[in-house]
């Protein structure tokens, strides 16, 4: 699905002012579900990265940042995530050499590249697996709105440059449950890029001063050398497109055409044949996010590169705060 443009205005246009009333029965339906799901405990921590509103806000990415640095202090976090766009049901460890996009999802073959990685949309069933399996830490990739498993530490991760878009629920906005409810529910916010939307503003308004808020940006991670002496055709199907076609802008690439894509959207071969063509006969070569090219057939011998990306923090000590108090509370754990 591609987001509509409107949700994200600065004000509700008219469209979102007529959905209105069927966020409000969404948001209640969703709050009435949770009265009756009883969160199992862990017995090891557990991190939640989510967010409030729909789409590519940059958990993925942060979920790794977050992994990267427990490994480095001799945790051995596992992910949880849903496989979103995969087939498989039941839970499932990620094999990257074996599993494809199609039965686990894009992020899933990301996050593996990692650490171990569950697929399932039971993250109960999953959590036990993994612990069985070595994890004495978890990190859910998403499932802030899931109430299955108990969180330790919640994360909400915000796009600096659209925020909360028209603050309005699904489908009139963006926002898959109430703002202030939803920060009530978490420990701290990440916003990445620019505030363009004071967004901590708002938030702040709703939790006090003393609730953290975080500072970092994606920023791409390995630029070839030979990428600035060549053209690209650029292509992704994520959240928001233009964050990517941006950061390629940003990073001096020369880039003659983009083409966007819904998000996870599963490319074919003959789209890519398409765009291969369109490319050669520019001088141009092909080049797609990392999350992207995990979701494109490996029997489908083109040239395509990839920009990785990685969370770059302004400042790691409110983090470093947050994974002293786990590692105070769970000693017995890390081990």
């Amino acid at each position: 699905m591609r987001q509509p443009n409107f949700w994200y205005f600065d004000e509700p246009n008219l469209l979102a002012k007529l959905l209105y009333p069927l966020g409000i029965i969404f948001s209640l339906l969703g709050r009435i579900s949770r009265l009756f799901v009883k969160p199992w405990k862990a017995p090891v921590p557990v991190i939640c990265v989510g967010n409030l509103v729909v789409g590519g806000a940059g958990k993925t990415p942060t979920a790794i940042a977050i992994a990267t640095v427990l490994k480095s202090r001799g945790w051995e976090p596992h992910f949880l995530t849903r496989g979103y766009g995969g087939t498989t049901t039941k839970p499932l460890l990620v094999n990257i050499q074996d599993h494809s996009s199609n039965i686990v999802g894009d992020e899933a073959l990301l996050l593996a590249e990692i650490s171990p990685t569950w697929v399932s949309s039971n993250r109960t069933k999953s959590a036990k697996l993994a612990i069985k399996s070595g994890a004495n830490i978890l990190i859910l990739d998403d499932g802030f709105q899931n109430e299955g498993i108990q969180k330790d530490l919640s994360i909400l991760v915000i796009d600096g440059e659209v925020g909360f878009g028209n603050k309005h629920l699904l489908p009139a906005g963006p926002l898959r449950e109430n703002i202030a409810k939803g920060l009530k529910r978490s420990n701290a916010a990440l916003i990445l890029g620019n505030d363009k939307k004071m967004i901590a503003d708002h938030i702040l308004k709703h939790t006090g001063k003393e609730f953290p808020i975080l500072d970092g940006s994606i920023e791409p991670r390995d630029v070839k050398p030979e990428f600035f002496e060549k053209k690209f055709v650029a292509f992704c199907g994520i959240g928001r497109p233009k964050k990517f076609f941006d950061t390629l802008d940003k990073i001096g690439l020369d880039i003659i055409s983009t083409f966007a894509f819904d998000d996870h959207h599963p490319y074919s071969r003959e789209e890519l044949i398409k765009l291969s063509t369109y490319a050669k006969r520019h001088g141009a070569e092909l080049i797609t996010t990392s999350k992207d090219r995990r979701r494109i057939n490996a029997n489908i011998n083109l040239a395509i590169n990839e920009l990785p990306i990685y969370i770059k923090w302004r400042k790691t000590s409110e983090l470093d705060k947050f994974l002293d108090y786990l590692e105070g509370v769970s000693v017995d754990t890390k081990t």
